[in-house]
C-alpha cells in the first residue's frame, strides 16, 4: 500500500511526534505507511509500547512469543521497548517515508522543549533567545523540518525516493544541533536527549540502507 497523502494520515506522524504521547505517535508509522496502526517490524526490529504493537511483514499485530526484548535503559525510562525478531519484517519505501515525517515530529518536540526552557533565561546581560546564534540555531533547523516535509510530499507524489537517506541524515544533523541548544539539561531524563535518541533509532531502523 502507498504512503496515504491525506492531510490527516499523511500529517499523523510529525503531529503526534511533536505533540502526542509516544505510543501512538510510532503506532501513526503503520498507519501513515500501510494503513494500519503499529509499529512495523524492519530489519528485524521496532520499537513498541504497550499501546502500540509491533507489525509484522504481513501488517498484523506481532505476538509476545514472537519477539525479544533488548534493554534499553533510556527507552524503558520512557514506557518504550526495543524489539527483535526473526519474524519476517516490512519493508517499503512509504515505511522510511513514514518514518522521516515521525523524525520531523520529534525534531520539532526537541525544539518546543528548547524554547521552553530557554526562554526564561538570560546570558551576557539579555534574554537567551535574543542572541543571533540562538535564533540562527532555531531557524535552521525550522528550515530542515519544512524542507523534508515538502519533499516528502513531492515523493509521495511522484514516487521518487532518490535520495531519501540523505534527507534523513540531513534531518539527524538538524536533531543533533537542536540538542545542544538545552546544553547539559536536555541530557537528562525528560529532557530533549530522549527524543533525539528516539529518532536515531527510527532512523537506523527504518532508515534506507545504502
Amino acid at each position: 500500500m502507498a504512503l496515504d497523502h491525506s492531510q490527516t494520515q499523511f500529517s499523523l506522524p510529525v503531529h503526534l511526534g511533536r505533540t502526542g504521547a509516544i505510543g501512538p505517535a510510532l503506532a501513526s508509522l503503520g498507519a501513515c505507511a500501510f494503513g494500519r496502526q503499529g509499529a512495523p517490524l524492519c530489519h528485524g526490529m521496532a520499537i513498541i509500547s504497550d499501546d502500540c504493537a509491533a507489525l509484522a511483514a504481513d501488517h498484523s499485530p506481532l505476538a509476545g512469543p514472537a519477539f525479544d526484548i533488548l534493554d534499553d535503559p533510556v527507552l524503558s525510562a520512557m514506557g518504550l521497548r526495543l524489539i527483535t525478531s526473526d519474524a519476517p519484517s516490512c519493508t517499503a519505501d512509504s515505511l522510511a517515508l513514514a518514518a522521516l515525517l515521525l523524525r520531523v515530529g520529534l525534531l520539532g518536540r526537541i525544539l518546543d522543549l528548547a524554547h521552553g526552557h530557554l526562554k526564561s533565561r538570560v546570558s551576557m546581560g539579555k534574554k537567551t533567545l535574543s542572541h543571533q546564534l540562538v535564533k540562527a540555531s532555531f531557524s535552521d533547523a525550522y528550515s530542515v523540518m519544512r524542507l523534508c516535509v515538502e519533499t516528502a510530499g513531492l515523493r509521495q507524489q511522484t514516487g521518487d525516493m532518490a535520495g531519501l537517506d540523505f534527507d534523513h541524515a540531513r534531518l539527524t544533523t538538524a536533531t543533533l544541533e537542536a540538542e545542544k541548544l538545552m546544553g547539559g539539561h536536555g541530557y537528562l531524563i525528560g529532557g530533549t536527549h530522549q527524543w533525539g535518541y528516539v529518532s536515531m533509532l527510527l532512523q537506523a531502523i527504518y532508515g534506507p540502507r545504502p
